[in-house]
């Protein structure tokens, strides 16, 4: 083409080759995902980028893309109703990043972008991780052809299902279950990081570098990998090792679970954690988040099924509000009296009469803690124009539950101790409290005995 010739319209809305490249590979990353079958191998600039052995294990895969521990810590999601089908892997509640951007979807074996889906991926996530955190998404969905739409987008980028809350429902059950497994318990032996960094956008090199002293996860390449000069990816030995071996970092779902598998209490550490012996080795649990935990469950399942035990109180309290916040109030007296089990009565002005509390949040408050925990409540009202009972409860139970916790530093009696963790382990999920903090930290037989000198 000669110099005064015009060039391809789609060439002036190019980036940098740098951004462009990092597009490419997220391309290949995508097919790579969704054909784990298949063979690829990207180069740039003569150099090996990836080159991925075929596997017919997802998890393999996606310890070629990123690390073995990553492949290791997800949980495995498989659930299955007449005419939808979801499976893959996500990451645990302790284990996010700071964006979406390790978030793939999947709809009969396309690639898609789904804003329903991605909502019910944040809903089945809500009470266990930060609301600024986004888990490690590979999902799958398999669904009659007929029953979704390809053609709603240019780049095919975008579905359309015919029955999308069937398939929302689906998703969040899926993703759910896996939360509550025993797999979602953290290992004390080897620490994740919060946010490892599988991909730099220039130059790439997918198999991350060690954690450092700081916790900073860089990037390099992997000389020899598999005989191809400087391809990316974990070597076949650590893949082996992945396909063969059991994750260190989580326990195995029959270890300490079930009926009867409460474990034996040892004791309190500093009036804070709960020492539990399992049969696969030691758990230290926090009091107080166990506690919130149990309580969040037991005040929303009252809630769903409007009927919250109220605690009349003994003395009622009189609580002070500016304008803004009592005209506020003054609007949602009913719902909070009808939905929550909170019985105030307006007194007049700025004045209101706390009569009633959820009787399984009562505890020995002063006015000044009913007052702020009512404020909480009217923050939400406030941000929600029309909250349904399932938001509301949701955001009311794990605020409310925190304020009625048991606290640190508070010594138990062993027989308290026990009647905890007995509770506990009869949660839905007795991983994590509904801020997405961790409860339990497991520490393996195995590992005590590596450290003793006996392995």
């Amino acid at each position: 083409m000669s110099p005064g010739a015009r060039q391809p319209a789609r060439r002036k809305f190019l980036k940098s080759e740098k951004t462009e490249f990092f597009h490419i590979v997220r391309v290949v990353k995508r097919f790579a995902l969704a054909y784990p079958n298949v063979h690829f191998r990207l180069e740039h600039d003569r150099k090996t980028v990836l080159d991925l052995t075929p596997s017919s294990d997802l998890r393999q895969t996606v310890a070629q893309l990123y690390t073995v521990d990553l492949a290791r810590a997800l949980l495995d999601v498989h659930t299955a109703i007449p005419g939808v089908t979801v499976r893959g892997l996500v990451s645990p509640s302790q284990l996010t990043r700071s964006d979406r951007t390790e978030q793939f979807l999947f709809v009969n074996g396309r690639f898609v972008k789904d804003s329903q889906i991605n909502y019910a991926i944040s809903q089945a996530y809500e009470s266990v991780i930060k609301g600024d955190q986004y888990p490690y998404i590979f999902l799958f969905i398999e669904i009659d052809p007929r029953a979704v739409d390809v053609n709603v987008h240019p780049q095919k980028a975008e579905v359309r299902f015919a029955e999308p809350i069937k398939v929302q429902a689906v998703v969040k059950q899926a993703i759910t279950k896996a939360l509550a497994s025993a797999h979602a318990v953290p290992r004390l032996e080897r620490a994740i990081t919060s946010e490892p960094h599988p991909l730099a956008p220039f130059p790439l090199s997918l198999t991350p570098a060690p954690l450092s002293r700081g916790g900073e996860r860089g990037l390099r390449g992997e000389a020899g990998g598999r005989g191809q000069g400087e391809g990316s990816g974990v070597r076949g030995e650590e893949i082996e090792a992945l396909r063969q071996a059991p994750s260190p970092l989580l326990p195995s779902p029959s270890q300490g679970r079930g009926a009867g598998g409460e474990g034996h209490v040892l004791g309190q550490l500093h009036g804070t954690y709960i020492l539990v012996q399992t049969e696969s080795g030691l758990e230290i649990i926090d009091q107080h988040i166990a506690h919130e935990r149990i309580l969040y469950e037991k005040f929303l399942a009252q809630l769903r099924e409007h009927k919250v035990m109220r605690q009349r109180l003994l003395i009622p309290i009189t609580i002070e509000m500016p304008p803004d916040k009592a005209e506020l109030l003054a609007a949602h007296l009913q719902e909070l009296d009808e939905r929550v089990g909170i019985g105030i009565e307006h007194f007049g002005g700025g004045t209101f009469i706390l009569r009633d509390w959820p009787q399984v949040l009562t505890s020995a408050w002063s006015k000044t803690e009913f007052t702020e925990t009512i404020e909480r409540v009217l923050a939400v009202l406030e941000h929600e124009a029309e909250p349904s009972l399932e938001e509301l409860a949701k955001t009311l139970a794990a605020r409310v539950a925190c304020e009625a916790a048991v606290v640190k530093n508070k010594p138990l009696r062993p027989e308290e101790m026990t009647e905890l963790i007995r509770q506990l382990k009869q949660t839905q999920n007795p991983y994590s409290c509904p801020h997405g903090r961790p409860i339990v930290l497991a520490y393996s037989l195995e590992e005590l005995e590596k450290r003793f000198g006996r392995r």
